[in-house]
């Protein structure tokens, strides 16, 4: 099984909230230690904020609007609410934290993501051209 993606982004929010160099490597190192071999590679692309090298040519190219619906279709909120909510607050990540917290569940059973599947789940987001 693999790491739940739940765990990284815990480690990317408090990695938000840390200033010194060596405490954010070692959590950052903590993280890399736990995760499955085979998802190590995914993990760091993440972190760099790409889905693979640089050389496969693979950019995310997520608009703002892009993001904003893909935040409210995650969340059940609907476009309008999210919409107006990202112009009060002009923060992505808090708009999508705040939206996701407040999601209205589609299923009634969820199962945890892990990172291969947010990392698989995306690339199926990218024009077919720039898959890997």
């Amino acid at each position: 099984m693999g790491m739940p993606f739940s765990r990284v982004a815990e480690c990317y929010e408090k990695l938000e909230k840390i200033t010194g160099r060596i405490e954010m490597t070692e959590l950052l190192a903590s993280l890399i230690r736990e995760a499955p071999p085979e998802e190590v590679d995914k993990i760091c692309y993440l972190t760099l904020g790409r889905l693979a090298p640089e050389f496969a040519g693979i950019e995310l190219g997520i608009g703002e609007k892009l993001a904003v619906k893909a935040i409210s279709i995650a969340s059940g909120r609907p476009l309008r609410e999210v919409q107006r909510r990202y112009k009060e607050t002009g923060q992505i990540g808090a708009l999508a934290e705040e939206s996701i917290s407040k999601r209205v569940s589609l299923l009634a059973f969820e199962e945890e993501l892990t990172v291969t599947d947010a990392v698989s789940y995306t690339h199926l987001t990218l024009p077919t051209t720039e898959r890997v």
